[in-house]
Parts: C-alpha cells; structure tokens; sequence
C-alpha cells in the first residue's frame, strides 16, 4: 500500500546510463508496469525524455514550481524565462511569458514555443548549447 502525505511530495527522476543495454520505451514500459496501481488510481505521472523518466505526483510539477518561484520572489511569471524539452515541462512553459526549446525538444514542446510568436525561441541547437543559445536569444532582444 502506498500512502501520500500532504507536503512530503516527491518527485522522481530515473536516468539511463550510457551503459543501458534497453531503450526509454523498454523501460517505461517496465515501470508502468510495477507502477500500474498508482498510474491506474492517477496517484502518479509519467513523462519521459529521450534518457529518463520523471514520476511525480499530479499537481507537482514545474509549472507549480514557477508559481512558488512568482510567490517567493514577486516576479510576475509573464516575465520569466522557461526553457523544456520534454512534455514534463509543459506546464511550466504555458505559464512563462517566454519560453524556448532546443532543438532535439518534443513536438508538443516545439508547438507550444511556437505559439509565443516572439516570446518563444527554438533553438537550432541541441541539449545545452541549446539552452545557451535560447538565452542568448531573450538577452539580445
């Protein structure tokens, strides 16, 4: 039996090695199935990148951390920069005034730093010199 308690939320992140002989699918699968009570009763998601899965519980996600961020700091978050790659990150990036992705982003990532118009940028670059290029990108505008 798993019990959640209110406030002692955690968030999961499991990475393949370099050295994994299974793909991100395999593995997902894998989980999903040990999983398969938590995910059924909706007590857990599960986002994956093209190396690692994140587990969170729902509600707790970067999109909630930008709010905490908006509420500690009282920087609007219309004047933030988000930057994601993964469909993980989507709701942080809906909130943010400006966003980017880089190049080896997901399709939903890509399709919603489109929409921004000038407040989004892709990057042609993948991974971290991607985020340096998005960077780049809002501090010369």
């Amino acid at each position: 039996m798993v019990r959640l308690y209110k406030g002692n939320e955690l968030h999961f992140a499991l990475e393949l090695t370099p050295q994994a002989t299974f793909s991100i699918e395999h593995f997902r699968k894998a989980v999903e199935e040990d999983l398969k009570d938590l995910l059924n009763q909706a007590l857990l998601t599960i986002h994956n990148s093209e190396d690692a899965l994140d587990l969170t519980i729902p509600g707790i996600d970067k999109g909630a951390g930008i709010l905490q961020i908006q509420d500690i700091t009282g920087i609007p978050k219309e004047e933030m920069l988000g930057v994601g790659d993964t469909d993980g990150d989507l709701p942080m990036l809906k909130l943010v005034g400006f966003l980017g992705c880089p190049n080896n982003a997901s399709t939903a990532c890509k399709t919603l730093v489109t929409s921004k118009g000038n407040n989004g940028h892709i990057s042609v670059y993948d991974y971290a010199e991607g985020v340096v290029d998005i960077i780049r990108h809002f501090l010369e505008s």
